[in-house]
């Protein structure tokens, strides 16, 4: 008797005879969306989509006068410096940095709800409109929020001290 026909004797012939077949028999009893079947990162969502929502700016803004203002003038954190500092940056980014940095005399003192706040009342501050969902608290969410602009800015210039015309 071969080795084989001892190991099918004693092990049983179904199991030499579904063994092809047996990876299929997985994948069509596997649950329905399993994890690997699954798209794992779903696609970026844009600033210009409304991202957070008018309540949640109006709690960033009081946050902001209260914790904020003390160094920072909103002109300075909107318009043509923002954009330039975070146009294709993501909303995690900006979130890292304020809470890492700021307030500078001790930097995380503010909950990671009331940073999240500011950035909605930042975003719309820079023109960015709301939406009906709030800005999330979850870094993995803020990663694939690009901060976005479009190719024409905001559209308003205005005329500097020298009479150059500048985009704001």
């Amino acid at each position: 008797m071969s080795f084989q026909r001892l190991l099918i004797r004693r092990s049983g012939a179904w199991a030499w005879h579904l063994s092809p077949v047996l990876p299929g028999l997985l994948l069509l009893t596997a649950p329905r969306g399993a994890a690997w079947a699954q798209d794992p990162s779903p696609a970026p969502a844009s600033t210009l989509n409304g991202v957070y929502t008018e309540g949640q700016a109006r709690k960033g803004e009081s946050t902001f006068e209260k914790q904020c203002t003390a160094c920072h003038v909103p002109a300075a954190i909107t318009g043509l410096p923002f954009r330039k500092a975070w146009s294709g940056r993501t909303v995690g980014e900006f979130l890292e940095l304020i809470r890492t940095t700021m307030p500078e005399d001790n930097p995380g003192k503010l909950s990671r709800g009331q940073y999240v706040d500011i950035i909605a009342y930042l975003l719309k501050l820079n023109g960015y409109p709301p939406g009906e969902k709030s800005l999330p608290a979850d870094d993995g969410a803020l990663q694939r929020i690009r901060i976005d602009t479009t190719s024409s800015g905001s559209g308003r210039t205005e005329r500097r001290k020298d009479g150059k015309r500048e985009e704001t």
